[in-house]
């Protein structure tokens, strides 16, 4: 499977309004996670597939996950979260690079297709045998399907026609600019 990257796309994040709420007050901020669990590390995850972001935000509202850093953010407690988690709405944040040059100056790294070095690389960040990536600013490619919990990264596939693009750095996640708020 092959995939093209273009930064003249919208990105589209899904999410709950709650959450959605916190990146237009506080714009978008990069939260520590624990180690694995993610495909390209902690960051802000974006995709060009809106019936993707729009997924997401849908199975987001149906399990809300207590994302300790942003409720802080909002002062609500956990307590708080879980008394309102019924009421959370789907929520997909459009979003466009600001300038597609400078962009592409920040160090960054781009999966193309479900090869070997995408495999392992997702398989070792998922497995939280791999350190974030702190060398680079932003890292886009497939999303991984099957296989994740195989000891062996070759296992892993690849969604069909879903991509991700992480942000990895406050500091380059102010080159994303808010288009628009969808409600799902």
């Amino acid at each position: 499977m092959l995939i093209n990257y273009d930064p003249n796309l919208p990105l589209y994040h899904g999410t709950i309004d709650l959450y959605s709420d916190s990146v237009i007050k506080h714009g978008v901020k990069i939260f520590p996670r624990k180690k694995g669990g993610v495909d390209f590390g902690p960051g802000f995850y974006l995709t060009s597939n809106f019936v993707q972001a729009e997924n997401w935000a849908k199975r987001r509202t149906e399990k809300p996950i207590p994302i300790k850093s942003i409720l802080e953010l909002s002062s609500i407690t956990i307590g708080d979260f879980l008394g309102m988690k019924k009421d959370f709405q789907p929520t997909v944040l459009k979003f466009r690079i600001k300038d597609a040059a400078e962009w592409e100056e920040l160090n960054y790294k781009v999966f193309g297709a479900e090869d070997s070095v995408w495999k392992e690389f997702v398989w070792n960040m998922r497995q939280g045998n791999q350190d974030p990536v702190k060398s680079k600013d932003w890292i886009y490619g497939p999303v991984a399907d099957g296989g994740l919990l195989s000891t062996n990264f070759k296992d892993i596939k690849a969604y069909h026609n879903k991509n991700q693009l992480a942000v990895l750095t406050d500091e380059d996640a102010q080159q994303l600019e808010l288009l628009e708020v969808i409600k799902c």
